[in-house]
């Protein structure tokens, strides 16, 4: 499971293997994690993917977390990689078109409105999943959305000049629905927010697995490692 990045789901065994965030081991681990998140029921985890986030996970370990059907219900945690049964990436959630299956998310308008901006972004070859509550429901058809759920797009960019051949046609879609959409750009480094760069044109705050960088090049992959408070 090495593989796995940022904003993946994941479907466990048995979610005892769970252990609370920072602390990766310890037979007080999961019913650690229990006491933080007592929405986290028995019938929740049988059905709920687990998301990985980024962090610096100890070896053998996942860092990932955990969302209820609320807002207020997130949780950070551990998770063997040993336990890890099956990865649904954000590109895959678009490659099958998840929203078109018939289902009561399709009236929600974050998921309504992903048919055009799935066809600007294919058509232009954008690399992009869906990430965030759209994501996950997708992926479960659990009930986790609002009527006014945000549309969460993930778009992977290896170098500066991918990121700028689709700059212009990702303004176009976030400028083209009345939808909030939130685009985030995955560099091999990390990743930022596309309506900061929009904003100021310049440095970006880089989520990194060691924290969040100020950065002008987001792919400087080196400078990565000298992280903000």
């Amino acid at each position: 499971m090495n593989s796995v990045r940022a904003h993946d789901l994941l479907w466990m065994g048995p979610a005892e293997a769970l252990q609370l965030a920072p602390e990766p081991a310890g037979e007080t681990g999961h019913a650690a994690l229990l006491a933080r998140a007592p929405w986290l029921t028995p019938a929740w985890l049988a059905e709920a993917p687990v998301v990985v986030r980024r962090a610096t996970a100890p070896t053998g370990w996942l860092p990932v977390g955990l969302r209820g059907q609320s807002r207020g219900e997130r949780c950070a945690a551990w998770l063997p990689t040993r336990s890890v049964r099956r990865c649904v990436t954000p590109e895959h959630l678009a490659r099958a078109q998840a929203w078109r299956t018939p289902s009561a998310l399709q009236q929600v308008a974050a998921v309504a409105a992903i048919p055009a901006i799935a066809a600007r972004l294919d058509a232009n070859g954008v690399r992009w999943g869906i990430g965030g509550g759209v994501g996950f429901a997708l992926a479960t058809n659990l009930p986790v959305l609002r009527a006014d759920s945000d549309l969460d797009l993930i778009v992977r960019t290896d170098d500066q000049d991918e990121f700028m051949r689709v700059t212009g046609i990702l303004a176009q879609v976030l400028d083209g629905t009345s939808t909030r959409v939130d685009v985030q750009i995955d560099t091999p480094a990390g990743g930022f927010a596309f309506a900061e760069w929009r904003r100021t044109g310049g440095p970006v705050m880089l989520k990194t697995a060691s924290g969040p960088v100020l950065l002008p090049d987001p792919w400087q992959t080196e400078a990565a490692s000298m992280t903000v408070s």
